[in-house]
């Protein structure tokens, strides 16, 4: 017969030793540990919250729920030891597939488990969350020094069969969670398996191999060739799928249930956003309370960038024009760079002295968020794209048609081309403040469909 651990404690009340509580009312506390290190770790979890008069969390089923959320970040902090970025990124619905949150506490008492954990020393916080406007990321928790020499194990026979269950089932629980989180994410895990490679693209895998292929290359090959996809979502809110990393050589092999796949890329999507720059700027002045008039020359402003950058191809109207593709793709290369570097940088390049000249007081905005950090506007750029391009998939979702996101695109099936290019277009348009963008090559109007572009050449 397996020898059990013998258990080193009490069970005890809150109440006074002459009165009696209902167990259905007040939780019995358990007080002790079992032998081994997994009784030191759980000991340790014990005396923590005993010395504060946690009581609603002291319960066999909820220590060892909050034992294996320690037991996972302790193990994460070994696989991810980084000198640049100390610490285990964990959300909240992550901890949640370990440990439930209470569902009522009193007052002072956490009813979640990190802040828990954090609160009784056994984690610290290695770095906040950063929850902004732009940017959204979890907070990153290390196991604190006091308790480094502490092995804290999941594995417990002292856990009943129900938390047994539950710790068994946090993948799925997880699972469930981020699903819940992000509405578009089971779709499109169901979607990422009916991609498929033709047969024609065995030359080019071939020849990436032969030519060292990076490892998120053949990642993404063999994922493909699995099905075995990956989502996720980044602090500024774009999607990162297991596709992300293929190469544009591949992409025109990639299928749909067996149907060629097309790119809808919007052109030029961070230069779209500078109207809503202006606009922003706008509407914090007008809450601060300035008076109209003084408004005048932002909206102004604002009307001749709709009008510019809704003329057609943005990079060729800074070009000549008999500019050949190769001349397009240098300058396109330049304005990014200009439009994302330091200020010291872009100031003395005679593109930006043009776009200065033409647009100042949004060119002011833009050196204004680059103030403290040059990349803050990549930052908020990034956010904007993603806003369309997950309003966009969500919206394609819901009329049944498969898509994948790709940064500023989406992959669909050849003959959904029209279809998801005027959704995407549509959601620029409100994301955007007023811009109709070229996406996939085409340009849509309010009160038509797709149409050619018409643009003016850089006189520079």
């Amino acid at each position: 017969m397996k020898s059990k651990s013998t258990i080193k404690g009490k069970f005890s009340s809150s109440y006074g030793e002459s009165e009696k509580a209902p167990s259905y009312i007040l939780p019995a506390r358990f007080v002790g540990g079992v032998d081994g290190d997994c009784g030191r770790a759980r000991r340790a979890i014990i005396d923590a919250l005993l010395s504060m008069s946690l009581s609603p969390w002291i319960t066999r089923p909820r220590i060892s729920c909050l034992l294996a959320l320690t037991s996972h970040i302790a193990k994460a902090s070994k696989k991810s030891a980084s000198p640049k970025r100390e610490g285990v990124p964990c959300s909240a619905v992550q901890a949640r597939s370990y440990c439930s949150k209470l569902r009522t506490a009193p007052a002072g008492i956490e009813r979640d488990a990190l802040p828990l954990l954090v609160r009784i020393g056994i984690l610290e916080i290695a770095s906040p969350a950063i929850i902004g406007f732009h940017e959204k990321l979890s907070a990153r928790y290390r196991i604190s020094p006091a308790y480094k020499g502490v092995k804290f194990e999941a594995t417990d026979h002292q856990t009943n069969a129900c938390t047994y269950k539950k710790l068994s089932n946090a993948p799925a629980r997880l699972e469930a969670g981020l699903n819940r989180r992000w509405p578009f994410r089971a779709q499109l895990l169901r979607d990422l398996s009916r991609i498929s490679i033709s047969e024609c693209a065995a030359p080019e895998i071939d020849k990436l191999k032969l030519c060292g292929a990076r490892k998120s290359t053949l990642a993404v090959i063999a994922a493909i060739a699995t099905r075995e996809h990956t989502v996720k979502v980044k602090g500024s809110g774009l999607i990162v799928t297991s596709l992300l990393s293929c190469p544009r050589e591949l992409k025109p092999h990639l299928f749909i249930d067996g149907v060629p796949v097309v790119l809808c890329d919007i052109s030029s999507a961070h230069w779209m956003f500078l109207p809503r720059l202006v606009m922003d700027r706008i509407a914090f002045r007008r809450k601060r309370g300035d008076d109209e008039n003084s408004l005048a020359p932002l909206v102004a402003e604002y009307e001749r960038l709709i009008l510019f950058l809704s003329a057609g191809s943005f990079y060729l109207q800074f070009c000549r024009n008999d500019a050949t593709e190769a001349e397009i793709k240098a300058r396109k290369k330049l304005l990014n760079v200009l439009l994302n570097d330091k200020l010291e940088r872009s100031k003395n390049n005679r593109l930006w002295h043009w776009v200065r000249s033409r647009f100042p007081l949004c060119v002011n905005i833009i050196a204004d968020i680059k103030k403290t950090d040059h990349r803050n506007i990549s930052k908020q750029l990034q956010h904007f794209t993603a806003n369309a391009i997950n309003a966009a998939l969500l919206e394609i979702q819901a009329l049944g048609l498969p898509a994948i996101p790709d940064t500023d695109c989406l992959i669909v099936r050849a003959r959904d081309k029209e279809v998801a290019c005027r959704i995407i277009a549509e959601k620029m348009l409100k994301e955007t403040r007023g811009v109709w963008v070229t996406v996939g090559g085409l340009r849509f109007e309010k009160t038509s469909g797709p149409c050619e572009s018409k643009s003016e050449t850089w006189g520079g």
